[in-house]
């Protein structure tokens, strides 16, 4: 069970720096401010972070949080590629408002963030079958 915390923890780790990281960064694009949605969705962006907070206080009580975690990753997978897409294209359409080292730097951050996400989704997966597999009692449901 320390193995499953151990992980819950790191993986929490992560997830403030990625919070910072997001927070902080801005696009290259001249823009003056963020659009509305940006804004309305940052908040949610703590939701993992508690989720993970909570497994790694109790994994056997809160394994269903892992659901919330999966999803998360998947979201900002999606998130992170139609973020690419859509410089890459505006840099198509006019290769002079991007600033082209300036933009692949904060694209390579970005992919090393997808690769962790991609790494950490296939973990939280992998040790939500094994708190599963703890956590079976004789009527075979799973998480009290």
């Amino acid at each position: 069970m320390r193995k499953i915390r151990a992980t819950f923890i790191v993986i929490a780790v992560y997830e403030f720096a990625k919070i910072i990281f997001t927070l902080v960064s801005r696009p290259v694009i001249n823009i003056i401010a963020l659009p509305f949605s940006w804004y309305a969705a940052c908040p949610l962006l703590i939701l993992p972070l508690l989720a993970l907070i909570l497994l790694a206080v109790n994994p056997l009580k809160y394994c269903e949080y892992c659901f919330l975690l999966i999803l998360s990753k998947i979201i900002f997978l999606l998130s992170i590629l139609y973020y690419i897409v859509d410089t890459v294209s505006v840099h198509m359409q006019n290769p002079t408002t991007l600033n082209a080292d300036a933009s692949l730097q904060f694209l390579i951050f970005l992919l090393i963030f997808f690769l962790f996400d991609v790494i950490l989704s296939i973990v939280i997966s992998l040790t939500e079958r094994k708190i599963k597999s703890i956590n079976l009692d004789s009527e075979g449901s799973v998480c009290k």
